[in-house]
């Protein structure tokens, strides 16, 4: 019976708040408590593992909130090492892990909270055990975020309403890679290319790229949402946050090829 863990590590930092993000500031739940907090998007995920009775799911630690300042560096430190505590100590027999992410973390000193949860999590599990993160669109993925998953799957609208379908399509995304289903991720970084005034889900440029990265092609799924960008300031002095194209396909791609 495959065991699957999931966790939780949320919050989008606006680095002109006035005020820092602190322990208090954020809702911690640990065990299943996790599971009885109503997150949308683990609630999405919860009904599509249902539909299946060969699987354990396992809830180990959410740390989340919404918008705030730049994360301080004593409360990085506290809930990144009650998260990786609650996996390693869930680790044992797990096949795979759901994490639920926000992606625009930073912390005073670490800049790049996922990415570094990340590397600390596979650590915990090897290289084999597949990885599989929620994200919102306004998330800055990183290559290093990009080196340590297996998949991620993304909000598709502004304002956001598909939370409980982002979470529907990263675990239906999660249990295709148990099946067998092999993920190639390519990211490029360009030019800032949309408006941040076009990026509704209706009108915009964001109803075309969904629309377009839909549907199937020689037995190939383009996950919905499986394209995914994000707008970035061109004056941002890490290349991670300039303007970004990703994307990710699951199956055959091209004439049966993985």
């Amino acid at each position: 019976m495959p065991k699957i863990i999931v966790a939780n590590y949320f919050q989008e930092t606006n680095s002109f708040h006035p005020n820092p993000t602190t322990y208090e500031d954020f809702s911690v739940h640990f065990g299943q408590d996790l599971f009885d907090a109503g997150r949308e998007d683990i609630n999405g995920a919860l009904n599509i593992f249902s539909q299946r009775s060969d699987l354990e799911v396992v809830p180990t630690y959410g740390a989340s909130m919404g918008a705030g300042g730049t994360i301080t560096h004593e409360c990085f430190e506290r809930i990144t090492g009650e998260c990786l505590e609650a996996i390693e100590k869930n680790s044992a027999g797990a096949d795979a892990l759901f994490f639920a992410m926000h992606g625009a973390m930073a912390a005073e000193i670490e800049k790049d909270p996922e990415g570094y949860i990340l590397g600390e999590t596979r650590k915990i599990l090897g290289l084999d055990v597949p990885i599989v993160i929620s994200l919102d669109m306004h998330g800055t993925v990183t290559r290093r975020m990009l080196e340590l998953i297996d998949g991620a799957a993304i909000l598709h609208t502004y304002p956001h309403i598909d939370w409980y379908q982002l979470g529907e399509r990263t675990a239906t995304m999660l249990l295709s890679i148990l099946d067998g289903a092999k993920p190639v991720i390519g990211s490029v970084y360009t030019p800032p290319w949309c408006a941040v005034t076009n990026s509704r889900p209706l009108p915009g440029c964001t109803a075309h790229l969904s629309a377009t990265s839909s549907g199937s092609k020689n037995g190939t799924m383009f996950w919905q949402r499986a394209l995914c960008w994000g707008i970035r300031l061109p004056t941002a002095r890490s290349r991670d946050l300039e303007s970004s194209l990703s994307l990710m396909i699951i199956g055959n791609w091209l004439n049966g090829k993985q």
